[in-house]
């Protein structure tokens, strides 16, 4: 990813701000492509980390299985809407349209869902310092797979 990251919040403020705004180009294909690794990546590193009860670890799951489709989609740089025919009878074409406000929508439950366990692990921070520690090496780990 051509920008810089630095840290969950923005990663997922960013995140939320690409879905709600994709309309479809090579680029964007490409950028898609970024944000979906290193959400993938995010994820799983929030999912290890122990302070983090069953139920959030299972709201972000299902998030990131909900939001699955419209990363794939999203990665192909396909437009959202196509235009134009070419006159009707044998030349005229349709297109399935892609409900990119649905998969703008299931990012953003995903990007929030990741959110909320970042402010559980937060919170969980205040407890003690080893626990702050693990915060930091899986922000580094964010960071450096990007």
């Amino acid at each position: 990813m051509a920008e810089t990251i630095n840290g969950l919040k923005e990663f997922t403020q960013k995140a939320k701000e690409f879905a709600k705004n994709y309309k479809g180009s090579k680029a964007e294909g490409s950028k898609a492509k970024s944000y979906d690794k290193f959400a993938e990546k995010a994820k799983n590193d929030l999912l290890k980390n122990k302070n983090v009860p069953d139920s959030l670890k299972a709201k972000l799951e299902t998030a990131a299985l909900a939001a699955a489709p419209s990363w794939e989609f999203f990665k192909t740089g396909q437009p959202c809407t196509a235009t134009g025919n070419s006159g009707g009878g044998d030349s005229f074409f349709k297109h399935q349209l892609a409900d990119c406000a649905e998969y703008s929508r299931l990012i953003e439950a995903e990007m929030q869902a990741m959110e909320e366990v970042s402010l559980e692990i937060d919170c969980n921070c205040l407890g003690t310092p080893s626990d702050c520690n693990e915060i930091t090496q899986i922000m580094n780990r964010i960071k450096s797979a990007n």
